[in-house]
């Protein structure tokens, strides 16, 4: 099973708007998009209405909110729920084509932390089944060879780090993918 992670910040979409006399076509980020749409079926909203609609978070929601300032009418001031925003019936501008831009959220460092051991969780995954590939064709072999092996096979996707490595052969000793040879205990055995 693989697991589906939408990354909304990278995300664009690109909307033609046509209630105005002139023509405009908007490259916008997935949540400006959704709250775009929303503006198809009314001319204002609230901002607790428009929450409620997209299913954002109030912080998620105010960064797209502010980008979108230029053709929606804001009021100055903090967004509260009753705030109400309605479409710019005004605006202008010279180009037809208009790259909204998105104000890109930093990662907090816990985020940072959380994604980083996500990276290295699917790597060492990477890592086990490529050790199972390489065992699996050879059935036995050495240490440093495997190692080597394993790093000529991920190295199109990542350096992995021969700590790394030695910890997945660990962890397969453990599931008892593969065992040591009696002789041997640098050589490796894989199980049937």
């Amino acid at each position: 099973g693989r697991k589906l992670t939408w990354l909304w910040h990278l995300s664009k979409a690109d909307v033609k708007l046509n209630y105005l006399d002139k023509r405009y076509e908007f490259s916008v980020s997935l949540h400006q998009l959704g709250v775009l749409l929303l503006f198809n079926n009314a001319d204002a909203y609230s901002f607790k209405d428009i929450r409620e609609h997209t299913g954002l978070s109030e912080q998620e929601l105010k960064r797209p909110m502010i980008d979108l300032s230029v053709f929606l009418v804001i009021p100055a001031g903090t967004l509260q729920d009753e705030t109400q925003i309605k479409l710019n019936m005004n605006f202008t501008n010279k180009r037809n084509k208009i790259k909204v831009s998105s104000s890109l959220q930093a990662e907090t460092p816990q985020e940072n932390d959380a994604t980083r051991k996500a990276v290295d969780e699917d790597r060492k995954l990477y890592l086990q089944a490529s050790i199972v590939r390489v065992m699996k064709s050879r059935k036995t072999l050495v240490h440093n060879l495997l190692v080597k092996e394993v790093i000529d096979q991920a190295k199109d996707r990542f350096n992995p780090s021969i700590p790394m490595i030695k910890k997945c052969i660990e962890q397969l000793l453990e599931k008892q993918y593969l065992k040591r040879t009696k002789e041997n205990k640098d050589k490796y055995v894989y199980v049937e």
